[in-house]
């Protein structure tokens, strides 16, 4: 995928969730291996309901998967078009921006990857709730292990999140674990 010209190597057809009552159900990628480029990401899921990735590889990508909601509904919103049921498990990412973004998602699975060295991010949670990431292992990042954030718009709240049992190696005091950014801008020192 290195001469790919478009900006994802998959995407979901774009139909606003309020057209679509069912969102885009049933998405799998099984023993899936993506190479591309610092200019061309993997995986962009747009209303999704049930994706699963399971034992792929997702290498020399710009971003990994972004999992979104498309709608021009006011927010708040229903939460029947929430993106979500979401299962990420057995995969190795080396992306150069962000592995894994999830944005005003919900019930979501990621365990057991390996997230090799050198990218920005491994996992950006942005207003996405019901999310459980453990027994995955970190290398050197360049920005965070795992961003956290609440735009401080309406819609999906950040909550019940589960962060357990996960290896995180940053030789560099500089880097952070975790960042969190509450309406969108750094958490203050306490």
């Amino acid at each position: 995928a290195p001469d790919f010209q478009g900006d994802w190597l998959f995407e979901t057809v774009p139909v606003p969730a309020e057209k679509n009552a069912d969102l885009n159900k049933d998405i799998f990628f099984f023993d899936l291996n993506l190479t591309g480029s610092e200019k061309v990401s993997g995986i962009k899921a747009e209303n999704v309901d049930g994706m699963r990735l399971e034992r792929c590889r997702l290498a020399s990508l710009k971003e990994g998967v972004l999992v979104t909601q498309v709608t021009a509904q006011p927010r708040p919103w229903s939460w029947d078009i929430s993106p979500g049921g979401v299962f990420i498990n057995n995969c190795i990412f080396r992306c150069f921006d962000t592995a894994i973004q999830l944005e005003y998602a919900t019930q979501i699975r990621i365990y057991a990857n390996w997230f090799v060295s050198g990218g920005s991010v491994a996992l950006h949670l942005k207003n996405t709730d019901k999310t459980w990431f453990f027994a995955n292992e970190i290398n050197t990042f360049n920005r965070s292990a795992i961003v956290i954030e609440d735009d401080g718009k309406p819609g999906n709240f950040v909550t019940d999140i589960c962060l357990s049992h996960n290896w995180i190696n940053a030789p560099d005091p500089a880097k952070k674990y975790l960042e969190l950014l509450p309406n969108g801008k750094p958490l203050a020192r306490i």
